[in-house]
């Protein structure tokens, strides 16, 4: 999996407590971000950033996450 960069993980922390995720909320948080990051980097995509996203939920859907997850 890879690793997000200190800086993005500071921006991404930030963005969340801006928009009232729980704390205890934001590990899980990250764990998505970096499926989806590991995601984009094995699936090279058009610069298309709905397209990436719509693919990453519709694998998350293959796999059978939960509707909330995706």
């Amino acid at each position: 999996m890879l690793l997000i960069p200190k800086a993005v993980y500071a921006q991404y922390l930030n963005h969340l407590k801006r928009n009232g995720v729980a704390v205890d909320q934001h590990q899980n948080y990250v764990k998505w971000l970096r499926y989806f990051l590991d995601f984009c980097a094995k699936h090279v995509i058009a610069h298309d950033k709905m397209e990436r996203l719509r693919l990453f939920v519709e694998k998350l859907r293959e796999k059978k996450q939960a509707d909330e997850h995706c």
